[in-house]
């Protein structure tokens, strides 16, 4: 009872996962061929290095921002 809809989760998270890899192939095959793919390796990396450093900005906790909003500072 409890295979089945374990096995149709499995089996789509697969399926997924090949159009991902096909998505990908035929996008940097694309860009093989036009010549862009240094470009975009580039803007890849530019885009981790942005969001690790957005990643490393601390959050306040729930207690503080509630804190600011009720002073009027958010």
């Amino acid at each position: 009872m409890l295979a089945r809809p374990l096995f149709d989760a499995a089996a789509t998270a697969f399926g997924q996962v090949l159009l991902d890899m096909f998505k990908t192939w035929r996008t940097t095959e694309d860009a093989r061929r036009f010549g862009r793919a240094e470009a975009e390796r580039d803007a890849a990396l530019a885009a981790s290095h942005a969001l690790r450093d957005f990643e490393a900005v601390p959050l306040p906790s729930r207690d503080e921002t509630l804190t600011a909003l009720r002073r009027g500072e958010g």
